[in-house]
């Protein structure tokens, strides 16, 4: 089991002794480097290691296994063998989700993936054999088969397998032992000031509202609205998760708060605003367009609203290109 060792405490008084005069560019710079070396130190010892044919990531929502997984992927390919990454987001059944009793879709259990086929899978590519991958399309709730999908794997090649449930034992636990490396991933830190500001989930719900403005187009309420659902999801299965992994990366970025803080609260400002002006808010992730639990929802947004006052704020342009927060600014 991965140990994720001490909680990390950032004060706010640490965050703002790095504002300004070029600080808060060392702030950065240092906060990136310590990521890159957990990448690079896990990929050194996939690289060298020839039994392990397979990466798996799993972490909790907005965590940053998609970057991870891309930068671990470049990092082991430095180092002289060749990968692939497998998204266990493109094994989704197809057609209509299960609801909870307040009609959130269940986009987060593990009975939504095709286990069988991702076993399959896995097992022909670390074999040499050749494969059809599909791809799932969230829109349209549709997973195909693109000829380009089509792929073989050296027998060097080492797979980088992420997503949510990624060190199941469904998943991970049905191939060699030998072969698989684990990690988790996940934000590990609170932001105290007088008081305990936020905690590791608030973490990531300000990285998932951002994500979810830019890339799915979902309204900040709609997100907070929906979190049930994930929080659910995550109580029954992560302490299984990192009880298989062999690493745990924390993956906050100190000086993300200067940019999701207030970049997340805006867009909660915003829906508030259009609440407040009387217009009826609708969101896509409910299965009749109505707030599961509107009140619940604006409250959360008021907090995290409120909490953005105590931070410092630089532009969205100042994360560099390289950055695992672009996942969830761009």
């Amino acid at each position: 089991m991965a140990d994720p060792g001490n909680m990390l405490f950032i004060t706010t008084n640490e965050l703002e002794s790095h504002f300004g005069s070029g600080r808060t560019e060392q702030l950065a710079r240092e906060s990136e480097y310590d990521f890159l070396k957990k990448v690079t130190d896990i990929a050194y010892e996939a690289a060298w290691n020839r039994k392990i044919k397979a990466v798996f990531i799993s972490g909790p929502t907005s965590s940053g296994k998609t970057t991870f997984a891309d930068r671990l992927g470049s990092a082991i390919h430095l180092y002289g063998r060749p990968t692939l990454r497998v998204s266990l987001d493109d094994y989704y059944f197809e057609g209509e989700y299960l609801f909870d009793t307040d009609g959130r879709p269940d986009m987060e259990s593990i009975s939504t993936l095709d286990i069988d086929l991702i076993v399959e899978q896995l097992r022909a590519l670390m074999n040499g054999e050749e494969v059809l991958m599909p791809s799932y399309d969230f829109a349209s709730r549709v997973r195909s088969y693109p000829a380009t999908n089509r792929v073989r794997v050296d027998s060097n090649a080492v797979l980088v397998v992420e997503g949510l449930h990624g060190l199941s034992g469904k998943v991970i636990g049905e191939l060699p032992k030998e072969a698989a490396l684990g990690v988790f991933v996940c934000p590990w830190a609170t932001l105290v000031g007088d008081r305990r500001l936020l905690r590791p989930e608030q973490i990531r719900q300000l990285r998932r509202i951002s994500r979810d403005y830019h890339h799915r187009k979902t309204g900040a309420l709609a997100t907070l609205d929906y979190w049930p659902m994930i929080h659910r999801t995550e109580e029954l299965f992560f302490d299984d998760y990192l009880s298989r992994a062999d690493y745990f990366v924390n993956t906050v970025i100190r000086y993300e708060f200067f940019v999701l803080g207030t970049m997340a609260a805006s867009y909660l400002q915003a829906d508030l605003q259009r609440l407040q002006a009387g217009e009826e808010l609708r969101t896509p992730l409910t299965r009749d367009g109505k707030f599961a639990d509107l009140d619940a929802a604006v409250e959360a947004a008021q907090y995290l609203i409120d909490l953005s006052k105590h931070l410092p704020q630089v532009s969205q342009d100042f994360v560099p290109p390289m950055s695992i927060l672009n996942e969830f600014i761009k």
